[in-house]
Formats: C-alpha cells, structure tokens, sequence
C-alpha cells in the first residue's frame, strides 16, 4: 500500500508538468511544441571530478551579485550564460550538485536580467545580440531539463525561446543583428543549440521552423569555405584581433555541429562536414572550435577513440595551473578566460559522454 501511495505521489510532477506545457497555455506569438520529458537528471558517480578544477575556477571568479562579468562588462549576459552551462553540462544544478549554490546565484542573475518580453542580454540592434540571447535561452533550458525546476525556469525558458525564434533573418537563420540581418554560420549553430536544450525541457521549435533553420544551413561552409562566418568590418571580425587562423575550421564545425540538431535522420552533408575538419592539434586556440567538432563528429558517428584522445588533449592544452583555461579564441576575445573555460568544460563533457557511452558497449 505504501508503495503504491509513493508511485501515486511520484507521478504527480509528470502530471503537472504535461499540464503547464501544453500548446494551450502557451501565450508566445511561435506556438511550442512540448517534448517528451525524461526523468530528472542527477549527478553521475565520479562525473563532476572529472571537471572539477575547471569548474572551481569558474566558482572562484563568480561575482557577489550571481554573474559572470566579461572583460569589457558590454557581454555579462553571454558570460554568465557560458559559466552555467559548463555547470549544467556538468550535472550541476540549483538542485543537485557541489556547485547548486553557484548555479542557483547565476540562474537568478540571468533571470533578472531578462527583460518583460523575454529577451535576454543587449538591445536588439547590438552586433552580437543573437549570440547573447541564444546562449542565455539555452542556458535557462538545459538548467529546466536538468533540474525540472518548472516554478522558477519554465515561463521565463518559453518567453525567451519564443523570442529566439522571432528574431531569426529573413532566410529563417540566425544573423548578427535583427532585425533583418542575413544568417550567419555561428549565429546559426548557437541558436540551433539553444532550441536542441529547449526540445528537451518540452519546449520543441515547431517542425517548418526546424526545416527553414536546416535550408538556412545549405548556404554555409562548402566550397566557399568561409561564406557565413566572416566578412570585413562585422562585429565578429572586430571582436577577434586576428579572425584568420580559426575561420574556416570554425565555420565547418559550426554547420556540422548545427546541421545534427536540424536535420532529421540520415544526413550525408553532416557525415561530409565532419570529414572536413581539421585535426584539433592544428588549431591550438580555439576552444569553440574544440567543443563544437566534437559534438559534430560524435553526431556523425565518425568519433573514433584515437581522434576522441587528439580532442581531449589539445582541449587540455589550454588549461592553466588554477585551472582556468587561457582566454584563447571567439569566446576569450568576447567573454574573456570565463567564456574560453566554460567552451573547454562543454568540450571535455562531450569526451567524457563518448568515452562513457563506448565503454557501455564493449
């Protein structure tokens, strides 16, 4: 009897969270379709040590206020939102975790720094807006699908997914700017990563939305190579001292990265992606690069266990003695050692995820 009463009690949550999801509810212009919802995820044995000295760095740098602050204080939004992912990735929630009270502190910054319509971060018209707004979407996301903490992530998780979705180009990407910029590769990958972690808290991009973001993708990284990424004079280019070295392999493991989450089932554009990037030794600074080639090739299924290692060891090679990881690369020019540690953490979980899932198999 008893048991039976506990199961009773523990179903009600699902009941619940069906309830507050459903498309009815839902006062966002861009209807959402409510994903299936797993069970709540909790630390695995073993799997924060892995990562630990990273993430004490991040906690040692924290600010009293909950936020991250980025070198120039003009990216606080996209900085804090980077810190908690490499958190969340992590299995460290405002739940569960050594890191909850860190987690819990930034979550609530970011939340006061949504504004009523749900965007998130600097207006609009800002160079670098989108990449803010994807990267604080998908961080309030990945916190609701880890901690299913539905009274304080879920409303503010659907207004700023609903926004994301509105403020994609003409072309049905994502650019720079809105309104009416042209799609960019990496604008792209990061708000398709946003929508991948809003799927999984329930809050899934309608399908035509997904099939224009994946026709968007077609125009970037064949032949042209560095069409989507970087044109003089952007907001990219000036943002990076030198943009030369890392644009290309950027760009392919951008579209390939982006391509997994967008196109449904077989895809040979994906697998023909992954083949084109270079090995990871070869670019030594760019830890965007590392995290998004991994999830590209693991995707692609072309992750083998020797490539894996090359990943994880040019990864490692930008990490400090306290920790940190040397601002190198996209997020070390925006978001300073903070954005450069939190890329390599989400790097080093994508590693740690494969070789977990491989020694599964054997």
């Amino acid at each position: 009897m008893r048991a039976a009463l506990a199961l009773a009690v523990g179903l009600l949550p699902l009941a619940a969270w069906a309830q507050e999801t459903a498309l009815d509810r839902d006062p966002a212009p861009f209807r959402l379709v409510p994903a299936a919802r797993g069970t709540a995820v909790r630390p695995r044995p073993g799997k924060v040590e892995e990562g630990a000295t990273a993430l004490r760095w991040l906690a040692s740098v924290q600010g009293e206020d909950g936020g991250w602050a980025s070198p120039d204080g003009r990216r606080d939004v996209a900085t804090t939102a980077l810190a908690l992912l490499a958190f969340t990735a992590n299995r460290c929630t405002q739940r569960f975790g050594s890191f909850k009270r860190h987690v819990d502190a930034g979550l609530r910054w970011l939340l006061r720094a949504q504004q009523e319509d749900g965007w998130l971060g600097p207006a609009e018209a800002d160079p670098l807006a989108i990449l803010d707004h994807a990267l604080a979407t998908r961080a309030l996301c990945d916190a609701l699908l880890r901690s299913h903490d539905r009274p304080l992530l879920l409303a503010p998780a659907r207004a700023a997914v609903a926004r994301l979705l509105a403020a994609r180009a003409p072309d049905g990407g994502f650019g720079l700017s809105r309104p009416g910029a042209a799609s960019n590769a990496l604008c792209t990958a990061y708000g398709l990563l946003a929508l991948e972690a809003a799927a999984g808290a329930g809050l899934a991009a309608p399908p035509e939305v997904m099939a224009d973001l994946a026709r968007a993708l077609d125009g970037f990284g064949d032949d042209a190579g560095e069409a989507g990424m970087f044109a003089p004079g952007d907001a990219l280019s000036v943002a990076l001292d030198d943009p030369d070295p890392p644009r290309v392999p950027l760009l392919v493991a951008a579209v390939a990265a982006a391509r997994a989450i967008a196109v449904a089932g077989d895809d040979p554009r994906l697998a023909a992606h992954a083949a084109r990037l270079a090995p990871p030794d070869g670019l030594q600074d760019e830890p965007a690069y590392y995290h998004l080639g991994l999830r590209a090739e693991r995707a692609a299924g072309t992750l083998t266990r020797d490539r894996a290692r090359a990943w994880f060891i040019a990864t490692l090679a930008l990490q400090e003695p306290d920790g940190g990881f040397r601002a190198a690369g996209l997020w070390g020019a925006i978001a300073g050692r903070v954005g450069a540690s939190a890329e390599c953490a989400l790097a080093l979980e994508v590693y740690f995820d494969h070789d977990l899932e491989r020694s599964q198999e054997r």
